[in-house]
Parts: structure tokens; C-alpha cells; sequence
């Protein structure tokens, strides 16, 4: 007599069947070292994007080359979203215009 419950199961089959697991739980209330672990990601990502923009004179298509990302409108949503103080400075002085939308 075999024991074993899953016996003759595939991945496929718990794959399919299963509800999806959640890796996270969302708290009222988090913890001081969840927060500082959401504050030293936005602190990295935004040195990491903002020395990319330096090193490449704010060519937006190529630091998002150089740090991985699909493309210029990565590159300003990412700005927007972790400096959002350099973002508007960057808008009013030029670096960043508004770029050609298409004709729909």
C-alpha cells in the first residue's frame, strides 16, 4: 500500500490545481526593519539612476541601457518615482522634454 499522498501527482497537476502561495503579507503596521529595508532600496535606486544620468549627460536611452532598463520612459517613471526633487529640476532646466507622442 503506498503512503505517500502526493503519489503519481505532477507539478503540473499542483501547478494548476493550487491557488497561488503569497510570499508576502501586507501588515497595518510594518516593522521598523521592513521599512528600513524600503528605505535603503529607494536610497540605491536612486543613486544607481541618478549616477547613470551623470555618467551618460542625461542621455536617457543609454543609462537605461547601462542599468538594465527597457528604455527613456523607464528611466523618467524611475526618476519621477525615487527622485522626484531632481525630476522637476530636471524638467524646468531641460534635460528632460516632453517627447513626441504619436499621431493616433
Amino acid at each position: 500500500m503506498n503512503t505517500n499522498p502526493v503519489a503519481g501527482v505532477t507539478s503540473r497537476m499542483i501547478c494548476t490545481t493550487m491557488p497561488p502561495r503569497r510570499l508576502t503579507t501586507k501588515r497595518d503596521d510594518p516593522s521598523a526593519y521592513a521599512i528600513a529595508g524600503d528605505v535603503g532600496r529607494r536610497t540605491a535606486q536612486r543613486e544607481l539612476l541618478l549616477k547613470a544620468l551623470a555618467d551618460h549627460d542625461w542621455n536617457m536611452t543609454q543609462a537605461a541601457k547601462a542599468i538594465g532598463l527597457s528604455g527613456a520612459p523607464r528611466v523618467i517613471r524611475a526618476l519621477r518615482d525615487v527622485a522626484p526633487d531632481v525630476y522637476k529640476e530636471a524638467r524646468a532646466d531641460g534635460r528632460i522634454r516632453a517627447g513626441a507622442r504619436s499621431q493616433s
